[in-house]
This record gives C-alpha cells, structure tokens and sequence, in this order.
C-alpha cells in the first residue's frame, strides 16, 4: 500500500500544471525573509562608489550601510473536504493535487503551515449507541516535514467518505490559526461546497476576520453556491487547475 501512495505522489508531483509566474508571485508573497535595503548618505559604513563626486568636494556623508527589515511572516492552514461527494467526478484526485503542488510551494517558500482533511466517522459502541462524529485528518503536522508527509498527502484520495462537518473543522482550523505567532495568517479550503449552510460559514468569516484570518476557498468541481458562501474563491477542474487555482489564491494573499 505504501508503494501505491508514493507512486500516487510521484506522479502528481510530476505533472505540468504550467505554474509560471503565477506560482513564483505566489511564493515571493509568502516568504518568510527579511527584507534587505541600503541607506544612503551615511558618515560610516561602505564608500558608496555613486558618492565619489561628492567625496571630491569635501562632503563626509558618502557611505551606506545595509539595512535589514524583518518580513512579515505567514502561517497556512489547509483544509480538504474529505467527505464522501468529493469521490464523485474526481475530485478528491484534483484536491489531491492541488493540495501537493501548494505544499511544495509553502515549503520552498519556508512558510509554517499545515494539511488536514476533514469528515465525519462513527464511534465505537453498542449498535443503538453509534454516533457520527466529525474527524480530522492530519495529513501534515505543524512542524512535520513536507518530504516526511509525502506518503499521507499521497493517501488523499483514498479518504473521502461520509458526510461533511464543514462548520466543525471551519471552526477548529481558525481557532488553531489564532493562536499562531505569525502576523499573516491564510486557511485554504479545498472542497465542492456542497450543502454547507451560509449562514453559518458567515459565522466564520466573522470569526478568521477578528483574528485577521484570510479564508480562500478552493471549490472542486464545486456546487454553485461556492462563492455566495466563500467571497474569495474559485471553482477548478483538471483542466484549469493552474489558472484558476493559483491566480484565486494570489489574488486572495494580495488583498
């Protein structure tokens, strides 16, 4: 089994999706760097090579010196819809590899972040006890390695079953994004929307905006209903993956 998920793996990682400048937008956006400039005009540091006329005049102000600025750093939470209607149409299989590609972006981009799938599952018990309770999925731990969660984020496709807890692991992901250090804080939802209550996903946007939380839906072959119940989203099949995807979620980040 454990073949058939890096095998699974290998291959979505090796197909051309034509990222280009999309994904390298994308990622210089996300970067946890510090920024680096120069100051000019200074009395002590590096003679700057511009100044030599001024420094053949007598003027003492010809160097710089390099500056440093922490960047603002980001935390990505990714959340897959792992219920049993992602199966229909292939969608879990284009989560799968829309989910692969971001994670490779967030890891070469040094970005903290993490994968979870969501559904619900029964619990164990007497048969007049069995509950249906909501279930998360770690496909990737904060901290994990994005080459260690190879094999789970492989394992994608073959999660998808039962009903969808939408508002539960909504909720759980911005709570868990609240509490991070970092200053920009994004979760990605990868789904087909299909029958989530608007009503309560506002609930949480009025929750992420509190914590100034960006949420940017990914809808996945995904009902009509995707962008009344998430403003900055974007419907993608296999087809438009690339396009719609990434320039959703730059156009998300940027704002």
């Amino acid at each position: 089994m454990k073949a058939d998920y890096r095998r699974s793996y290998d291959e979505s990682l090796g197909r051309d999706l034509g990222m280009g400048a999309v994904r390298s937008a994308l990622s210089r956006l996300l970067r946890s760097q510090d920024l680096v400039g120069w100051s000019t005009r200074e009395e002590n540091g590096r003679l700057d090579r511009r100044a030599f006329k001024r420094l053949a005049m007598g003027e003492a102000s010809v160097f710089s010196r390099r500056q440093y600025k922490e960047a603002e750093k980001s935390a990505v939470s990714v959340l897959v819809d792992c219920s049993g209607s992602m199966q229909n149409y292939g969608r879990i299989e284009t989560a799968q590899d829309v989910v692969v590609h971001l994670s490779q972006l967030l890891d070469r981009a040094k970005v903290s972040f993490t994968v979870n799938g969501f559904r619900t599952s029964y619990s164990d018990g007497t048969l007049s006890l069995v509950q249906e309770e909501w279930k998360l999925i770690p496909f990737k731990p904060w901290g994990m390695p994005f080459r260690k969660a190879s094999l789970r984020l492989g394992a994608m496709q073959y999660m998808a079953s039962s009903s969808t807890p939408d508002y539960q692991a909504l909720y759980y992901s911005v709570e868990e994004l609240s509490q991070r250090p970092e200053s920009r804080r994004i979760l990605f939802v990868i789904t087909d929307a299909a029958g989530y209550n608007k009503a309560q996903i506002q609930l949480i946007h009025d929750l992420a905006a509190t914590h100034n939380i960006k949420v940017i839906a990914v809808g996945v072959n995904a009902s009509d209903s995707l962008q009344d119940v998430f403003p900055l989203s974007a419907n993608v099949n296999t087809s438009d993956l690339a396009g719609a995807t990434f320039k959703t979620l730059l156009k998300g980040v940027k704002q």
